[in-house]
């Protein structure tokens, strides 16, 4: 009789059910892991990627400031000099006068004060075409003041004659401090409140003026003297 003799290979060569499928399901898993991230990882990411956009942020914001500050800085200044230069241009030309012309209102400085002048000059005519002198202070620009409000931070300019009181208008802004010093031949400082005596000494008038811009983080100081030309005579 033959025995039936039983391969070693041909033993458990049947593979139980679903195999196949959990053998895909786990090189699917492995696949998966090897290309994506981790929860972990994720985080990380999400961390550094606020911290860089906060840091982006304020520097821009810092930059931002910075520009601001000085675009107001830069017009500050230019805002000072411009009222500065214009104060002096006309207080050059206070007392002009003709001396031929009998004035009943003279031409020279009618109110000296810290923070605020008021002067006269006679340098035309409304009538007279060829511009010339006509015995009054009362024309346009003939009667002028200059005077500082603390209340807004301004300077404003003031003219008075026949064509009528214009009001203070505003000349320079974001002042905060308008002075006016004046001194004699001898260049000894008159001192205030200052009579009709010490208006007739005058003969030089120093301007200073202090600004800050609206941020307040830079302030500028702008000084000059201005010799009146027709004061001595």
């Amino acid at each position: 009789m033959r025995k039936l003799v039983t391969r070693p290979s041909e033993v458990g060569s049947a593979e139980p059910s679903g195999a196949p499928e959990r053998r895909a399901a786990v090189v699917r898993a492995r696949t998966c892991h090897r290309g994506g991230f981790t929860l972990v990882e994720l985080l990380i990411v999400v961390v550094l990627a606020s911290v860089l956009g906060a840091t982006i942020m304020n520097l821009f914001r810092a930059q931002s400031d910075i520009f601001r500050s000085e675009n107001q800085s830069l017009e500050m200044d230019q805002n000072l000099r411009a009222g500065l230069d214009m104060m002096l241009r006309e207080l050059r030309n206070a007392g002009m006068k003709d001396q031929l012309q009998v004035y009943a209102d003279p031409p020279g400085v009618a109110v000296a004060d810290s923070d605020m002048v008021r002067f006269k000059q006679d340098f035309h005519s409304s009538t007279n075409p060829s511009g010339l002198s006509d015995g009054d202070v009362l024309d346009a620009n003939e009667d002028i003041e200059y005077s500082f409000t603390p209340a807004d931070s301004t300077v404003r300019r003031r003219t008075f004659g026949t064509a009528g009181d214009s009001g203070a208008q505003p000349m320079a802004e974001h002042v905060t401090r308008l002075r006016f010093t004046y001194f004699d031949a001898a260049g000894t400082v008159i001192p205030l409140p200052m009579n009709a005596a010490g208006r007739a000494s005058i003969r030089r008038i120093r301007v200073g003026l202090v600004g800050a811009a609206p941020d307040g983080r830079s302030v500028s100081t702008l000084e000059s003297d201005v010799v009146p030309r027709n004061l001595d005579y």
